[in-house]
């Protein structure tokens, strides 16, 4: 039994605590000053039982059962509405064609014809959010049910990844005679290009690009096959092999705690544990990784990249790598102030204007060098995860031809939506998190619905990740040293 607390209970509070001030001016004036004091608690209390027994902050859900219990066509109809009134009212719907996303709502919403597990209704609706094609735009399971999964889920068995839309083996097994490297062909007779259509449908990403879904599948294959093609029990797997050609395996399902993450808590699964950012100086060039623009306890970012861009300086290093892979995002503060290193002149951030919040935190202020900024060669790494602010630094690095961008396509470019509120839905209790705001950095000539193309694109090979090579990494220390490459 956990507790699943709402997530906009304000207004009812707020009532509340009118008719109470209501209640106290009244007693002070009747009743003797020691006496309000207790009548107004008790009110107070009286107050609050009432709300929560209403199911106005949340309610008990017996989480054991949840993964069982089928919610009702009314339900099911009422938090698809629900939905609806989210995603077409307060989304921006800057990537998307707003007249097809109804009809896809209407179409889910004839579809339900009978009780549903919330399982089988995420199947349903979560394409639908999906074709809102915004990154920060993303539908979860229920709390009850992430933490049902713990005794009750078992996923696909093997680590895989894809490459160019092929899955591919990460870990041998040698009772079952499986090589790392091998080609999965087919998972319980659906084939793999198949498998993969069907996830990119269900990972959320901005505007027409799918590096970012390709990048999340390569990370989280495992979790996104359980939720949106089969959460069987048994696999017959069908794969290939350089040696042994086309062969078939039984695998049982199994749980992984790495397994069982969330749409949007996997944006986060890396950096559970630390490691933001960190900044390393060699004999002749320096590297600077930053895997998230977020505040990291213990460890200011502020502080980091100046001493960094300092010591290069005293150094007289004049080559440097930023290593921004695997970067979701984050604090645009952050990103404004890795930029303030690279230039020789103040440059416009973000284009038109901000929210009031924005505006008095100094974002619509024009970026200015900073007192120790770099003048050599930079080369910047990126891939399928940058976008958001991420994505807006490497719209800017280019459009100001600040260094050479080495590795995949960005998953974001100079405009995304974003000011994202969280809301739960009232039957099922599935989470939603959407974006309410269009942020654009001033940038031109770079398209609005497709990432930032690198000035050199590297593409792993798998047996590049079995090696454990880093290509692009390689690439960019030979561009940095390639004096024919500027």
């Amino acid at each position: 039994m956990i507790f699943s607390p709402n997530l906009s209970p304000t207004i009812y509070t707020s009532i509340l605590g009118v008719l109470l001030l209501v209640i106290y001016m009244i007693l002070r004036k009747k009743v003797k000053h020691n006496k309000v004091f207790i009548i107004f608690f008790l009110c107070y209390l009286i107050g609050i039982l009432v709300l929560y027994s209403q199911g106005i902050y949340g309610s008990f859900i017996k989480a054991d059962e949840i993964h069982a219990k089928k919610y009702s066509v009314n339900e099911l109809k009422a938090d698809l509405n629900e939905l609806k009134k989210y995603i077409l009212e307060e989304n921006p719907l800057y990537f998307t064609d707003e007249e097809h996303l109804k009809s896809m709502f209407t179409h889910a919403y004839h579809s339900i014809q009978e009780d549903m597990t919330e399982l089988e209704f995420y199947r349903l609706v979560n394409p639908i959010i999906c074709q809102v094609n915004c990154g920060h735009t993303n539908l979860s399971i229920s709390k009850a049910l992430h933490t049902n999964r713990i005794n009750n889920a078992k996923f696909f068995p093997l680590d895989v990844t894809i490459i160019e839309k092929e899955i591919y083996v990460l870990e041998g097994n040698e009772k079952l005679k499986i090589c790392e490297g091998d080609q999965i062909l087919s998972i319980n007779g659906k084939k793999s290009e198949e498998i993969i259509k069907i996830l990119i449908d269900n990972i959320s990403g901005d505007g027409e690009s799918e590096t970012k879904q390709q990048y999340i599948i390569s990370k989280h294959f495992n979790n996104k096959y359980y939720d949106f093609v089969d959460n069987s029990e048994h696999f017959e797997v069908e794969l290939v092999n350089e040696k042994r050609g086309v062969y078939t395996i039984n695998l049982d399902a199994k749980y992984k705690k790495e397994y069982n993450t969330t749409a949007w808590e996997l944006h986060f699964t890396e950096y559970k544990n630390g490691n933001y950012y960190e900044s390393n100086i060699y004999n002749d060039y320096g590297l600077l990784t930053i895997n998230i623009f977020m505040k990291e306890k213990g460890n200011n970012f502020f502080k980091l990249i100046n001493n960094f861009f300092s010591e290069l300086q005293d150094k007289n290093i004049d080559k440097l790598i930023i290593d921004l892979r695997g970067n979701f995002g984050g604090n645009p503060n952050m990103a404004r102030a890795l930029l303030s290193y690279l230039i020789s002149e103040g440059i416009e951030y973000f284009a038109g204007k901000l929210p009031f919040y924005y505006r008095i935190m100094g974002y619509q202020k024009p970026v200015q060098p900073s007192d120790v900024s770099f003048s050599g060669k930079t080369v910047l790494l990126a891939d399928g995860a940058c976008f958001s602010t991420s994505g807006h630094f490497c719209s800017l690095f280019k459009h100001h031809n600040l260094g050479i961008i080495v590795g995949t396509t960005t998953a974001g470019t100079y405009v995304c939506s974003d000011s994202s509120k969280n809301k739960m839905l009232g039957n099922t209790r599935m989470r939603l998190h959407y974006s309410t705001l269009v942020y654009e950095v001033n940038v031109h000539g770079l398209p609005d619905n497709l990432g930032v193309t690198p000035d050199i694109v590297i593409e792993s090979t798998i047996d590049d990740l079995l090696n454990k090579e880093d290509i692009a990494m390689k690439t960019a220390y030979n561009v940095l040293f390639d004096d024919k490459v500027q």
